[in-house]
């Protein structure tokens, strides 16, 4: 039966051509390739640092002498994830210059982190050889059991947050390269999980570095050709053929209201259509100003104690290291959102032919439009926001079932071989 079965099953997939790279452009292939050839090589290079040192102590915090470039980098490449780089823009694409309020806490979500926790946490760490921050909360109370319950929270919460980063990291494949999503799924996480695992901590901040570097290059560089493209940020939103100004609203025209010509270049944004309601009923705002609030503290406050975020505390060599870091980071955040702001409100005029259920796309699709020479190079921001996140957060899992729970909690004695062949 199995034998009858497995020919079918080839059969559907070579139908399907699921595996296929339809993506020839060597302005796509070559830069793509090349980027994800220096990560690999970052890990080989990371790997050697890790056969030389102290196992655990290089593999979760990278030897704690990281500076001020690879923490800052290493820092917002881990926040700016598939969210910040796929997810945002696309929500820019769907409602205008609203979002703008939405976002605008994680224009200073490092300098209130680090600049808040950052320094205390890295001491305390030294002073008691922490690790993990559930090393620090586990000697804080004394408590095996705030150990096992904080990593089991780890575990579970950063698991569903990777869901969501690995599909945006399989949509951004699917466009760069022409393949299905399936072929994208496995072609991130193969490439992923591998650099991750050979080079620990330290291959993940070296990546990061570069990946944050390759971000704001790519969102920065697509402000004026976008810009270019449209004729002017004028023409974009008020006198061009497609003006953002006169958009139609289709929440609006669902309920039969009047089109408000400047619903998507101010606050509170398009009306919000729901089920059930007749057209006859009040108008409702999509982003009443508590929501916008809400979401400023959210970003800004929220992001502090991420977990995947705190290792970088846990690594940097000195105070220095820290407050230049903070220098880097806050024009850091205000170029990256800024330019997805102007970028993504100049993509609609240029009618990237997107349904409303493909502005995920938006990115990569508006990078090819306006610069096909440069698209590889474009495409790669996004994509390295995806994998820096999902590095930081697979080590994150990997130190909460290996060292917090296996280790800490129930096998102490656990020799360094062990502890490495199931890290």
């Amino acid at each position: 039966m199995l034998a009858d079965l497995l020919p079918n099953l080839f059969a559907a997939a070579d139908a399907a051509k699921w595996y296929e790279i339809r993506e020839t452009s060597p302005t796509i292939l070559v830069p793509f390739f090349g980027y994800m050839a220096g990560v690999m090589v970052i890990a080989i290079v990371a790997h050697r640092y890790l056969k030389a040192a102290d196992f655990e102590n290089e593999y979760y915090v990278g030897g704690r002498n990281f500076g001020a470039w690879v923490l800052a980098m290493s820092w917002v490449a881990t926040l700016a994830s598939g969210g910040s780089f796929v997810g945002y823009p696309s929500r820019i694409f769907t409602y205008g210059w609203s979002m703008a309020f939405w976002v605008s806490g994680s224009t200073v979500t490092a300098i209130v982190g680090l600049g808040i926790v950052g320094k205390r946490i890295n001491r305390l760490a030294r002073q008691t050889g922490a690790l993990t921050l559930v090393d620090l909360l586990r000697d804080r109370f004394d408590s095996r059991v705030a150990g096992v319950v904080y990593a089991l929270v780890i575990i579970v919460v950063t698991t569903v947050y990777l869901i969501a980063q690995f599909a945006a990291g399989a949509r951004i494949l699917e466009s760069m390269l022409g393949t299905s999503y399936l072929m994208g799924l496995i072609l991130f996480t193969v490439s992923v999980v591998a650099y991750t695992t050979y080079g620990g901590f330290r291959a993940v901040a070296w990546t990061d570095t570069m990946q944050g570097i390759v971000m704001i290059i790519g969102i920065v560089l697509l402000v004026p050709l976008a810009v270019n493209a449209v004729g002017g940020l004028e023409k974009a939103m008020i006198g061009g053929p497609r003006p953002l100004a006169e958009r139609i609203d289709p929440a609006a025209e669902q309920k039969g209201m009047e089109q408000e010509r400047h619903a998507y270049l101010y606050g509170p944004g398009p009306q919000k259509y729901k089920e059930g309601l007749d057209k006859d009923s009040l108008p409702e705002s999509w982003l009443p100003i508590s929501l916008g609030l809400s979401f400023f503290m959210l970003r800004s406050l929220g992001a502090v104690m991420m977990p995947t975020s705190v290792p970088r505390m846990l690594a940097f060599k000195d105070t220095k290291a820290l407050r230049r870091a903070l220098y880097l980071l806050g024009p850091y955040f205000l170029l990256m959102y800024g330019s997805s702001l102007i970028t993504m409100n100049c993509a609609h005029a240029l009618d990237l032919g997107l349904g409303p259920e493909e502005a995920d796309l938006a990115v990569t699709e508006l990078a090819k439009r306006v610069a096909p020479m440069l698209a590889g190079l474009l495409i790669a921001a996004p994509f390295a926001a995806v994998m820096s996140t999902v590095d930081s957060a697979l080590l994150v899992i990997s130190a909460a079932v290996v060292r917090d729970l296996v280790q800490k909690s129930f096998a102490p004695n656990l020799k360094v071989g062990t502890t490495k062949t199931l890290s």
